[in-house]
């Protein structure tokens, strides 16, 4: 896989944004300079220099929350109305108009014997219109899937990857193979969606210090994809030189579940799934 040089260029301004944007907020120590470690959760960060980490993992947080909702026969305002209750919610009022929606627009789910996660909820029932959420500047927002796949909207975000890429051949020496990782992306998540195949998405490469980066552009949902995708990758890293890393070839499909972006590499308890 080839990468332009202005994909170079890219990334590393992604990453000095992104620390820009912590050293300018109150981020708690353990988030100061997280890591990504063997076996454990892959440490991921927004580049967006209207929300922090910390402003990012709150969202989340709420998302996962599990609540009973009462969304029959209700409409898309009523639902955004009821959700601002619990984190700041916008809808994209024009996206939705050039799709000839209103947000007067009847929408339905149907209810949950029990309490689910807010965000699995939420992405349920936008789906049963063609509709999707994403995270952005601080916010939830309630768009098309046309809007959310806009090149200039999509969501920055860099992956520590170094377990995952980094390792001992045979003589000892330290290699790093990018290209198997991102092809297992591109070949598993969305494949019509990278750059590769003509989609919007893309995917950039840079060794930063002693630390291995992915900078991916894509959309949040697609995004949650990628972490959980990388999270289980990163379980399969071979621990003798030499040794066949079976990710590579077929990762379980049962695995694929959705899991919240670590803010610590010590975090790895799993989250039910956002959609």
């Amino acid at each position: 896989m080839l990468l332009r040089p202005q994909k170079q260029l890219i990334l590393a301004i992604a990453i000095s944004l992104g620390t820009a944007a912590n050293s300018l907020h109150a981020v708690p120590p353990s988030m100061a300079n997280p890591r990504s470690v063997p076996a454990g959760k892959i440490v991921s960060f927004p580049v967006d220099p209207f929300m922090t980490a910390e402003q990012e993992a709150k969202l989340f947080a709420m998302l996962e929350r599990p609540q009973t909702v009462n969304w029959s026969e209700t409409t898309l305002q009523q639902v955004a109305d009821e959700l601002a209750s619990n984190f700041p919610i916008v809808v994209n009022k024009r996206a939705l108009e050039v799709m000839g929606l209103t947000i007067d627009m009847p929408v339905s789910l149907p209810p949950s014997p029990h309490p689910l996660p807010l965000g699995t909820q939420l992405g349920t029932l936008l789906e049963s219109v063609d509709l999707t959420y994403c995270i952005s500047g601080g916010l939830i927002i309630i768009t098309t899937t046309d809007d959310a796949e806009d090149p200039s909207k999509a969501s920055i975000r860099i992956y520590d990857v170094t377990p995952i890429v980094l390792r001992k051949d045979l003589d000892g020496k330290t290699v790093t193979d990018f290209e198997s990782l991102m092809d297992a992306i591109e070949t598993a998540i969305a494949p019509d969606s990278w750059e590769a195949l003509g989609g919007p998405a893309t995917m950039s490469q840079q060794v930063v210090r002693d630390r291995a980066m992915l900078s991916i552009a894509q959309t949040t949902m697609t995004h949650l994809l990628v972490q959980s995708y990388l999270d289980q990758a990163n379980q399969f890293v071979p621990t003798d030189p030499g040794d066949e890393i079976p990710w590579r070839q077929n990762l379980p499909k049962g695995m694929m579940n959705f899991y919240r972006p670590p803010a610590t590499p010590q975090e790895a308890v799993p989250t039910p799934p956002l959609r």
